[in-house]
């Protein structure tokens, strides 16, 4: 709960493979997005993904994203 504090108090998504987010989601704990990792991805994979996602979303409040997208 603190990291998801910490990015609501700065505007930042949370980009994880931790599950442990996913059930504070299904609480309805308040987040600016949740950016799921489904499985291992090396850096430049992670960030054409990211990038994906920013491309067709504009707003990811209380949102979680899985990717790899299909």
């Amino acid at each position: 709960e603190e990291i998801l504090d910490y990015g609501n108090k700065n505007k930042r998504v949370i980009v994880t493979k931790d599950s442990d987010f996913l059930r504070l989601h299904a609480k309805g704990i308040k987040h600016i997005g949740i950016i799921f990792l489904t499985k291992t991805l090396n850096t430049s994979e992670l960030i054409k993904e990211i990038q994906k996602v920013l491309m067709l979303f504009e707003n990811l409040e209380n949102t979680v994203i899985f990717i790899p997208l299909k």
